[in-house]
């Protein structure tokens, strides 16, 4: 997505008269080798810039239609393709106005969240990912009993091979909790991360310590040849 567009609004504002801050974003992606690296601003700043725009797009429709717009991110593409062909871009002007008002919405909410200093913008201080348990929801108190790690900083994003979509707050929501690879020349052996530990027992030294592992894309390897660890009788009363 990154790489399809930010060209896009890198040109649209080429002739045009900008804030020194919207100047020093736009130098930011025309930077940016399209890694959602969580130590970096660009992930953050294009990912806001697509929030502002697609929240004017939208901002019509009633809550309950939003909810089944499943499809959203992929109509917001198709509607920047289109550019100003586009009838529902139209409404707002054209491409570039709405893309102005965008990029000036972003700029100023960044600044009032993170800061003016936009070389201290990180994408892991807003994309970050928590394991809750289910029962967490119970209250404050029983949150921090099930759910073990607080939230941490981490790459990717929605569009990215180590999916991690986030929700409007940032936390990520959505991911592969299993990854797993294995050569099928040897299935004896795999590279397994299950997120955030193999156990469910709160107890277990085993129930969240694979979190940093899914964070950072580490793999632990299992052979179904080689047997370790501890062995764990449970007797019927």
């Amino acid at each position: 997505q990154a790489r399809e567009f930010v060209p896009l609004i890198v040109e649209t504002f080429a002739e045009t008269e900008l804030s020194e801050a919207e100047e020093n974003t736009l130098e930011l992606l025309a930077e940016w080798d399209f890694i959602d690296d969580k130590n970096t601003s660009q992930p953050l700043i294009f990912d806001r810039i697509i929030q502002k725009l697609e929240a004017t797009l939208y901002e019509e429709l009633p809550e309950d239609i939003m909810e089944l717009f499943s499809g959203q991110n992929q109509t917001t593409d198709q509607m920047l393709r289109l550019g100003d062909e586009s009838v529902w871009i139209n409404e707002h002007g054209d491409l570039a106005t709405l893309l102005g008002k965008s990029l000036t919405e972003a700029v100023h909410e960044l600044e009032q969240t993170y800061g003016r200093n936009q070389t201290v913008w990180q994408w892991g201080k807003y994309h970050q990912v928590q394991f809750k348990h289910p029962l967490s929801s119970a209250g404050k108190f029983v949150a921090t009993i099930f759910n073990k790690k607080q939230p941490i900083p981490v790459d990717g994003s929605g569009v990215t091979p180590m999916a991690a979509r986030h929700e409007e707050d940032g936390i990520v929501n959505h991911g592969a909790s299993w990854r797993f690879v294995i050569d099928l020349e040897d299935i004896t052996t795999g590279y397994h991360t299950v997120g955030p530990g193999q156990s469910g027992h709160i107890m277990s030294p085993w129930y969240s310590n694979q979190t940093e592992d899914w964070v950072n894309g580490n793999f632990h390897k299992t052979s179904i040849t080689e047997q370790s660890g501890k062995q764990l009788i449970l007797n019927p009363r």
